[in-house]
């Protein structure tokens, strides 16, 4: 199978059914949507319920194997079709964490008896994961962490605090990194990766709100908490090599921060448009407009980057190198596309939900306060470069 990015009569009829679909449910989408982060119970029930919907549709696992719920090799292009058509609206429902990072792992390196436990609910849209990575001293410097998993028989006993566990308050499990030998020769080689119950006794989640005012980030503390041994996914004290592919499945699904470009992109278009028809619009519009044309055209740069990415994972190549390259281009997209916003709107950029004079309820200001984080996440653009660098342009690390 070759990269094409052409569609196929099949893949433009499930393009049809899928715009169909985001039609029928935009109300649910726009309790999310309108959120922007900091929804309550019930955008978490309206959360739930569409994972459920899409679960129901087989489209939370298209090209995983049959016998997990999914289409196999046919699904791949359905895959990057239902991508493209779900990040225009910011579909709520998809457990990026489960779906997009541990899927994979499972698939690859978990046990018959963990991909039936895990997989068949996620791909139902029944189970919301977390990940338990970064900590307090160990965040680029991942392998410094120091959580602590205790060998007990028939289980671990695991003790440490996780910091920026995205949506571990409304999760059902998580994947964390634990250091099962703290005695190894090199740092890296004495962690292993584990999934817990994050209803485990032990298991204490604290919501950080960020300047933008949403919960989206946690503390988590881990004391004393059991996890069985069947819990542990690949061999013990192989963590690393766990992680680090499942970090290539998170930079991958990151570059989808691209299409939220694009969102932005058209309504800053719509914006311009609305101000130069009342007099409102700062400076000369053809200026606005050619930024704007920019990032748009960029926006689809960073849909080619991932939808390559995708298909190079789903081939089993490495795609390593081209998850870093997207990862860097689409979150510093993400940035320049808020900027313009604030340079558009000027002051009024700066104003926040509930401000009578906001464009949008505050959109711009509140975008601009989040849209920081997305060169962080995944792994900041300092270490994709260093990735790029040495898995792309074979320089030495020293």
């Amino acid at each position: 199978m070759d990269f094409n990015i052409a569609s196929t009569r099949e893949e433009e009829a499930f393009r049809q059914e899928v715009q169909e679909f985001l039609k029928q449910e935009a109300e649910d989408i726009d309790i999310i949507t309108n959120s922007r982060g900091s929804f309550g119970e019930e955008g978490n029930v309206a959360t739930r319920r569409m994972a459920r919907k899409l679960g129901q549709r087989g489209w939370l696992s298209l090209t995983w194997p049959e016998e997990y719920g999914g289409r196999g090799a046919a699904g791949i292009p359905l895959k990057l079709v239902f991508t493209e058509e779900t990040s225009k609206v910011n579909l709520p429902g998809v457990n990026g964490f489960g779906l997009e990072m541990l899927a994979p792992i499972l698939l690859a390196n978990g046990t018959e008896e963990q991909k039936r436990k895990h997989l068949i609910p996620l791909g139902k849209g029944e189970v919301f994961w977390c990940e338990g990575f970064s900590e307090p001293n160990a965040g680029s410097d991942l392998f410094s962490l120091q959580t602590r998993a205790v060998d007990n028989g028939d289980s671990f006993v695991v003790n440490g605090q996780k910091i920026w566990t995205t949506g571990a308050h409304r999760s059902d499990w998580g994947f964390f990194l634990v250091r099962t030998d703290p005695n190894a020769p090199r740092k890296h080689l004495g962690i292993s990766f584990l999934l817990i119950d994050m209803k485990s006794p032990g298991v204490t989640v604290r919501p950080i709100q960020n300047m933008a005012g949403a919960f989206d980030f946690c503390e988590t503390f881990l004391d004393d908490v059991r996890v069985p041994k069947e819990n542990l996914v690949g061999k013990l004290n192989d963590g690393a090599r766990v992680a680090g592919a499942l970090l290539n499945a998170e930079r991958s699904s990151l570059i989808l921060v691209g299409r939220g470009a694009r969102r932005s992109a058209d309504r800053l278009l719509r914006y311009v448009n609305e101000s130069g028809n009342n007099g409102r619009l700062r400076g000369d519009k053809s200026v606005w407009m050619y930024k704007l044309a920019d990032v748009a055209i960029k926006a689809e740069i960073a849909s080619l980057f991932g939808k390559y990415a995708y298909w190079l994972q789903s081939q089993g190549r490495d795609y390593t190198l081209m998850a870093s390259l997207g990862k860097v281009f689409s979150s510093e997209l993400n940035q320049q596309i808020t900027d313009l916003g604030t340079q558009l709107l000027g002051l009024h950029g700066q104003l926040m939900r509930g401000s009578k004079r906001a464009w949008e309820d505050g959109i711009i200001g509140q975008t601009y306060l989040t849209s920081h984080q997305s060169r962080l996440l995944g792994g900041s653009s300092e270490i994709q470069r260093t990735t790029i660098a040495t898995r792309g342009l074979g320089l030495p690390r020293r």
